[in-house]
């Protein structure tokens, strides 16, 4: 399912790829969507998230207990994201039974490319 989020991050990504610095960031494995409310998309195999149980289609609803319907995007995806071996606790309500637990993610090392700045791109909608 793509949404404007998504395809946002897509650009962003694509840019990135095109003049970036490769660094080192800790993530936690989730692919989110949504607008009115977060829901996990996809889980990547063999990190946190999926180690942890957490589902595709499993719905994002506190991050570090601050509900996520009150976060912009970009404040989610920083909330999720930090420094390697950090933890960052999720709550989430269960898509299959609607039971809502809270799980603590330890945050694992990524590289990835961070952007240049550029005053020629503009991801804004």
């Amino acid at each position: 399912m793509q949404t404007r989020h998504s395809i946002l991050l897509f650009l962003f990504l694509t840019v990135s790829c095109l003049s970036a610095t490769p660094r080192t960031i800790g993530v936690v494995g989730l692919k989110i969507c949504g607008k009115d409310f977060l829901f996990i998309d996809e889980v990547l195999p063999e990190m946190p998230a999926a180690k942890a149980g957490i589902q595709k289609g499993d719905y994002l609803l506190r991050i570090d207990n601050e509900e996520t319907k009150t976060c912009s995007f970009d404040d989610v995806l920083s909330r999720l994201r930090g420094a390697p071996g950090t933890t960052v606790l999720v709550t989430i309500k269960r898509a299959l039974d609607g039971k809502v637990v809270d799980v603590t993610l330890t945050r694992t090392a990524m590289m990835v490319n961070e952007p240049m700045p550029s005053k020629d791109v503009d991801l804004a909608p």
